[in-house]
């Protein structure tokens, strides 16, 4: 029996339909800083969620990315992405996602993820498995690289093409791979663990970013590795995802 199921129910059952009373708010865009905006609807979500958590589990801890992003992890903290893919978002392009992932006992214990793009529900639960409505899915199981997709994410630092892509996409490029680019990296998760891709990596430290996708994967049956080849953990500098040994393999062969 899952320990959690009533907190991961709770999102299940509210979600989508927070984002449906949300959703046509205005998409103005407000620029936190040359890199980055934020929407009403960003705005509107996180507060919502947070008040669906609190009724029910009044004294968990909330870390979230407009309002709560300087908060640590701690016991019972629920980590909120209310907007993945915001740039996305305002100019009307499908590839963003909602994101909760729910943090007990130093691990990360369940992750929900609503792309609205599908109208579906991607969850998982730690030693549990990964699900899309309830159905179990995992990584590709393909051995063969030519024409597999690879997902790129943070492509820019800084106002400059990161350095550390560089090699990744010259390699990807001579084992003949197709590049893409969705500009969520909840979306990148999702298509991981669901099997459209075969490959992704990021450089993003925002743990809003990646713990809902971060679980996904890893419970979808991913290899998530770091920039130096170990296993990914919370706050190193980037990972490198495959869908299996054998795309590893192939790809640093």
């Amino acid at each position: 029996m899952f320990k959690y199921e009533k907190e991961l129910e709770l999102l299940k059952n509210n979600i989508p339909a927070l984002y449906k009373k949300n959703v046509d708010s205005k998409r103005i865009k407000q620029y936190k800083d040359l890199d980055s905006i934020v929407t009403a609807v960003d705005i509107n979500m996180e507060k919502d969620i947070i008040h669906l958590i609190h009724r029910t589990f009044k004294m968990d801890y909330i870390l979230s990315e407009e309002g709560h992003s300087k908060n640590t992890l701690k016991d019972r903290t629920w980590i909120i992405d209310p907007i993945d893919g915001t740039t996305n978002f305002a100019n009307e392009i499908a590839d963003f996602v909602v994101q909760v992932a729910f943090y007990d006992l130093n691990e990360l214990q369940f992750s929900y993820l609503y792309f609205p793009k599908e109208n579906k529900a991607y969850y998982a639960k730690k030693d549990f498995g990964a699900y899309v409505d309830d159905k179990k899915i995992h990584t590709s199981d393909a051995s063969f690289l030519p024409s597999e997709i690879i997902s790129l994410t943070s492509l820019q630092e800084s106002g400059k093409l990161n350095p550390n892509i560089i090699p990744i996409i010259e390699r990807a490029i001579d084992k003949r791979m197709k590049l893409r680019i969705f500009g969520s990296i909840g979306v990148e998760f999702i298509y991981l663990a669901s099997g459209k891709t075969v490959m992704m990596n990021s450089y993003t430290k925002n743990i809003w970013d990646i713990a809902p996708g971060l679980l996904l994967i890893k419970e979808a049956g991913a290899l998530v590795l770091n920039l130096e080849g170990k296993p990914y953990n919370l706050y190193d500098c980037g990972m490198v995802v495959y869908a299996n040994e054998a795309i590893y393999r192939l790809f640093n062969e």
